[in-house]
């Protein structure tokens, strides 16, 4: 792997690190569906004034079924159930079953896309997940104190993105990382709000945005979706969808450098001892990322 998808990965998990916080300030005051429909619009609008700059990334044709699934898969279906997830989820839980991505992946890309894991990849993901639950500090019996349903939730929302990854690599290969960006957002964003019109009205909602919801809207669409999609989509592109996904094991080792330069928060041995645990398992995960090939491919070599 080169260092600009190593740059690529520290800096999306850095722009992820404070999206489960946005979430929970923009839940309490707005439905799941709305706030999906709100990140990704600010995410389009981000994008739409970025396309000066990728005017060359428009070019051949578009895969519209691919497309306006991986829209669907990255954005409607997973932000509206994570909404609904920290209704009664604490946002570290939530982060936690985040992480669990790598793995849905992992499972996916074996079953359907024929894809083949090494050993090292298997004890990576099991090291990295080690490091969350040490960084997270769960016990068993938070765990099934959450409502079994914000639970399956969260677990179908992580499900949705890692067949959101594979799709995207192997059916829409020859579209740009802005291309799948803008296409995916602005499915997220036509499809989210054509519900929000029919279950609220649409002028209760603009009434209730403050500047405080402006401000989380900023965090989680402009940086959280425009931006960041730019980089999940390069990671996909020119890594795999196994590397793009570990983004999320770091993404908790995000929010504890954020607590610490923004709030002060000290950080314990505990902290440092999950950190390590999980820089191992990506370590170990990407050290043969190039075996992570289809095996018809390799047929084909043989």
């Amino acid at each position: 792997m080169s260092r600009k998808l190593y740059l690529a990965l520290i800096m999306l998990s850095l722009i992820w690190g404070g999206s489960f916080y946005y979430f929970k300030v923009l839940v309490a005051d707005f439905n799941p569906l709305v706030v999906a429909f709100l990140r990704s619009t600010f995410g389009v609008i981000t994008l739409i004034v970025l396309i000066p700059f990728f005017r060359k990334s428009f070019k051949g044709k578009i895969p519209f079924i691919p497309l306006i699934s991986v829209g669907i898969l990255n954005t409607v279906i997973p932000w509206t159930l994570i909404c609904f997830s920290e209704q009664k989820m604490t946002s570290n839980l939530a982060s936690v079953l985040n992480a669990t991505q790598p793995l849905w992946t992992m499972i996916l890309g074996i079953l359907f896309f024929g894809i083949r894991s090494n050993r090292n990849q298997l004890i990576g993901l099991f090291i990295g997940f080690i490091g969350i639950l040490i960084l997270s500090d769960l016990h068993l019996s938070n765990v099934f104190s959450v409502n079994s349903l914000n639970f399956f939730a969260m677990l179908t929302a992580t499900f949705c993105y890692g067949l959101a990854t594979h799709i995207t690599k192997r059916y829409l290969k020859e579209m740009s990382m802005f291309q799948i960006s803008l296409g995916t957002l602005l499915v997220g964003s036509i499809c989210s709000g054509f519900i929000v019109l029919l279950l609220e009205d649409p002028i209760q909602i603009l009434t209730k945005i403050s500047w405080h919801h402006i401000g989380a809207l900023i965090g989680i669409g402009v940086f959280g979706s425009g931006i960041a999609y730019l980089l999940y989509f390069y990671l996909i592109q020119k890594g795999s969808p196994d590397f793009a996904s570990i983004s999320t094991y770091l993404v908790p080792v995000s929010a504890i450098f954020w607590g610490y330069i923004l709030l002060s928060e000290a950080i314990s041995w505990k902290l440092i001892i999950g950190l390590i645990f999980i820089l191992m398992g990506v370590y170990m995960t990407n050290r043969k990322i190039k075996l992570n090939v289809p095996i018809k491919n390799l047929q084909k070599e043989s």
